[in-house]
């Protein structure tokens, strides 16, 4: 599998979330729920504006050569901004994504660098979280000091609330001698097989 295909299934992904139909409270394709900023269209316009940044990550994260997972973090931070900038200027201010670049662009990373490092092998949703586990270790001390609990380290309800997001993603690729991957739905809604399953708000 190639990286730009890895960025296309978290964009279609993206898609698909919006689009699952009723989401009490949330926009979908019947109503804007809570919202009265956004709607159904917002968020395409909002998801199309995404593209370029994911196949970015994609593609940095399937050529990186180090084995530093928190470079790789820190390599995909600046396209996560500019990502940001792209979803305000296409929404016209309202933010519809935030979130979802924050961690589709983790997951696209840790799929394309596991994918680039693996042949013959499932790649399941617990060696993802692994690696978004190492990625994002002590983010929250880092970015907030030292007055952050322990609790927000590695190991910790931070991180296990990853690992939980993570799973629900239910990502299993499988790869061939030839490194083609097959993406399978493990649960969820029949329609939605899709890579990156995406239920928010946890």
């Amino acid at each position: 599998m190639q990286n730009y295909e890895v960025a296309s299934l978290g964009m279609r992904a993206i898609l698909y979330e919006v689009s699952v139909t009723p989401k009490p409270g949330l926009v979908d394709k019947s109503n804007s729920g809570a919202h009265n900023d956004m709607n159904f269209y917002t968020f395409l316009a909002s998801a199309s504006a995404l593209s370029q940044g994911l196949y970015e990550i994609a593609d940095l994260a399937g050529n990186w050569r180090t084995d530093s997972l928190r470079a790789l973090f820190d390599s995909i931070r600046p396209i996560g901004i500019n990502m940001e900038k792209a979803m305000f200027e296409a929404t016209g201010g309202v933010n519809t994504h935030k979130g979802m670049i924050f961690n589709m662009g983790i997951l696209v990373a840790a799929a394309a660098y596991l994918i680039s490092k693996k042949s013959c092998v499932t790649v399941t949703a617990e060696a993802l979280s692994e690696i978004v586990s190492t990625m994002t270790s002590g983010i929250c001390a880092h970015e907030l000091g030292k007055s952050v609990p322990r609790l927000m380290e590695k190991n910790s309800i931070w991180n296990m609330a990853l690992r939980v997001y993570v799973a629900k993603q239910s990502l299993v690729i499988r790869l061939s001698s030839k490194q083609q991957c097959q993406f399978t739905e493990l649960k969820g809604f029949q329609e939605m097989t899709f890579a990156f399953k995406c239920f928010l708000p946890l």
